[in-house]
């Protein structure tokens, strides 16, 4: 089922505040260290890498038995951004090792300058993308970005009827004054003998395989040194993680001046 929604940078904001709800217990702990059992939540892994700086934690909701990850850089500096996507691309590498090469993994591709609906669609196809959803920007006449989250329908990668319905919505907000950018990042399922030619497309900064990452570490032992009982851990292995929050590469780039703005709709 197609689903369009409007969100503004609250919407990241409001995405870290739920896992620092889930993590605020675990300020305490060092990194590498794991925790017992909190009343709300539990510290699965909590590790930074010093040569990117990159850190990443893995918790436990114990009210929800849910699994929840977070990816941190610094997001606020070009060399930040780069240390991140060298970081997520060695992760790449050992990816593409051991991923047999008909299979598919999950990842969000975030282009190097937004793509016309035209070049998204050709994108797509020509990479055989099973997209799940995909982010939009619109420029509103204050300069703050409006962000378009959008999945297919079933006949269509961008259903129309929704697509003209909300970009016509915040073009009448600011009468006619908001100005269509693009698409600027894409999640899905990506076929592994597409990854080395889609890496060297001139559209694509980065092909963020993070959830593997964090998928790959949360396991049975991580949970069972952190104290989570025998039958929560079953559960939590068997439905994975229920968000995993990094802060967008596409909203940071956009803002630093990075990405290049020409798109046309």
């Amino acid at each position: 089922m197609a689903n369009y929604s409007r969100t503004l940078k609250s919407k990241w904001t409001l995405l870290v505040l739920a896992i620092l709800v889930i993590t605020s217990g675990f300020t305490m702990f060092s990194r590498d260290e794991t925790a017992r059992p909190q009343e709300d939540g539990t510290l699965v892994l909590s590790v930074e890498d010093e040569i990117s700086e990159v850190s990443y934690v893995i918790g436990v909701d114990n009210l929800a038995n849910e699994a929840n990850g977070m990816i941190e850089y610094d997001q606020n500096s070009r060399a930040g951004i780069e240390k991140f996507r060298e970081f997520n691309n060695r992760e790449l590498v050992r990816v593409l090792q051991n991923m047999p090469a008909m299979g598919s993994i999950p990842a969000r591709i975030t282009f190097s300058r937004p793509l016309s609906q035209a070049e998204f669609t050709e994108f797509a196809d020509r990479y055989d993308i099973g997209v799940k959803f995909y982010t939009i920007y619109m420029l509103e006449p204050d300069g703050k970005i409006a962000t378009i989250q959008g999945s297919p329908s079933d006949t269509e990668l961008v259903p129309g009827e929704y697509f003209n319905m909300t970009t016509t919505s915040i073009s009448q907000e600011y009468n006619d004054g908001a100005e269509f950018v693009g698409w600027v990042e894409v999640d899905g399922m990506v076929p592994v003998n597409r990854i080395s030619e889609m890496k060297a497309d001139q559209r694509v900064y980065m092909i963020d395989v993070m959830q593997l990452f964090l998928e790959a570490r949360l396991t049975d032992e991580a949970l069972a040194a952190a104290g989570v009982a025998k039958s929560v851990r079953q559960e939590l292995l068997r439905t994975g993680f229920t968000d995993i929050y990094r802060a967008p590469v596409a909203w940071n780039l956009y803002h630093l001046g990075l990405m290049q703005r020409e798109s046309s709709h």
